[in-house]
């Protein structure tokens, strides 16, 4: 009989120890999940600081523990864009759609990738995925993306008509802006890209990139002056030692 209580009491013992060091185990992972959650957020304020170098250590620090966050693995795929590795950025664009397989700013970051990539076709497929789902809120963005990668193919009109649709959506959005000028340049109809610029300025009168493809617009039409006076512009605009910066200077030069 003694040794029978004796069994229970270890059992019990054993029992008790097992609970705590659940608990214990439970506690642990929520202290870390709130840790990186934390680190997260500290990424995401080096990300606006445009501190991208930063910020990727401190997300890739926070997926070692939340790797399960499909908006932890976008950020971190828009970083690596930022940072123009763009077969990393593809890797975490498709861990995020892995986690969630509608999360269409993954999708659209995806076919930026390809885009980037000049992986045309891969990235038209992504593309029209997003502006196919009902889910995708800002469908601008990749009607503007599909215009470029029609550009690549120079399936002028398709390009052109996408970058219609885009600034359809939201008038004056720059990318499909810049994107329907150079369309317009290649098919020397800079009269219908004066147009949309002339509409566009009012709202964003220190736009650098709508100084940019005016600019380019009076260059090719031998308006020197007028040329001049935006690239001019473009260089108070654009940020130091960018390549808009750099040819703006260029141009002047010549």
């Amino acid at each position: 009989m003694k040794n029978f209580f004796f069994a229970v009491i270890c059992l019990l013992v054993l029992a008790f120890g097992i609970s705590s060091s659940c608990v214990s185990s439970s506690e642990t992972k929520i202290k870390n999940k709130k840790i990186a959650q934390a680190v997260y957020q500290e990424g995401k304020v080096y990300f606006e600081q445009k501190r991208y170098s930063t910020a990727l250590a401190k997300f890739l620090e926070a997926e070692k523990t939340i790797s399960d966050d499909q908006f932890l693995q976008y950020d971190i795929g828009i970083t690596y864009m930022m940072n123009k590795r763009y077969d990393l950025a593809e890797k975490f664009f498709k861990k995020a759609l892995d986690i969630q397989k509608e999360f269409m700013p993954a999708m659209n970051g995806l076919g930026a990738a390809y885009l980037e990539q000049k992986k045309l076709d891969k990235a038209i497929e992504c593309f029209k995925m997003c502006i196919d789902s009902l889910l995708y809120a800002t469908p601008h963005y990749a009607l503007a993306n599909l215009g470029w990668a029609y550009l690549g193919k120079k399936d002028y009109a398709l390009a052109s008509d996408y970058f219609l649709k885009a600034l359809k959506k939201v008038p004056g959005y720059p990318r499909a802006l810049h994107g329907f000028v150079t369309v317009s340049l290649e098919t020397n109809r800079e009269y219908l890209a004066l147009k949309k610029l002339d509409k566009a300025v009012k709202k964003h009168p220190d736009s650098m990139i709508i100084h940019y493809d005016y600019a380019r617009i009076f260059e090719k039409t031998g308006q020197y002056q007028q040329a001049r006076k935006h690239w001019e512009k473009v260089i108070d605009l654009a940020p130091d030692e960018s390549n808009f910066m750099a040819e703006a200077e260029s141009r002047l030069r010549k």
